[in-house]
């Protein structure tokens, strides 16, 4: 029963994305040739998306019980109430390990990223494009963030942000074909 719990935690925090995120990291990592704050920048982008995702599924229940039908939330495989102390855990944890950033990291961390991670499940999904625009955002922002933990600069990282950048927000096009009966049904305008 403790494996069917933790197969569905892993789906609620999108176990798959974060793994991809941090490969993202390592190889940031790589191309810096740095290694000095790696682990504390993998911690907090892993806590950050897990965080992000866990706040999506909950305020987009309805939603997902059209187009995500199978997510643990929706299924009650786990709990609003469970779902809730996760999101606490996960701010509590990010904000102890924060405290090992540098200055530069810890205020775009602060000032922009987590800021814009709460935002964009907030308010800014449900307005069309712009939501697309902000989740490829915080994509790219894996590479300058890494380099602002690893090496205090931005401007290294910036050709593979861009990139990113572009990919996902078409990426998150095609995701938000797949939504587009679950959205409709909720009054949320997206680009399709």
């Amino acid at each position: 029963m403790m494996i069917f719990k933790i197969i569905n935690i892993f789906k609620l925090i999108r176990i798959w994305n974060i793994i991809f995120a941090i490969l993202t990291v390592l190889l940031s990592s790589f191309i810096l040739s740095e290694t000095r704050g790696l682990f504390s920048c993998l911690v907090i982008v892993a806590l950050s998306m897990a965080f992000g995702n866990i706040l999506n599924d909950l305020l987009d229940i309805n939603i997902d019980k059209i187009a995500h039908p199978k997510r643990p939330l929706v299924t009650g495989v786990i709990t609003r109430t469970e779902t809730k102390l996760y999101l606490i855990i996960l701010f509590i944890l990010l904000l102890i390990v924060s405290t090992n950033l540098n200055y530069i990291a810890l205020k775009c961390f602060y000032m922009l990223i987590f800021p814009l991670l709460i935002c964009y499940s907030l308010w800014i999904k449900k307005i069309p494009l712009l939501g697309n625009v902000a989740v490829a955002l915080l994509l790219s922002l894996v590479f300058i963030f890494t380099e602002l933990i690893l090496k205090e600069t931005w401007y290294q990282l910036l050709v593979p942000a861009s990139l990113a950048f572009g990919l996902s927000v078409i990426r998150e096009l095609i995701k938000d074909i797949n939504d587009y009966i679950g959205d409709k049904k909720n009054r949320i305008n997206t680009l399709p």
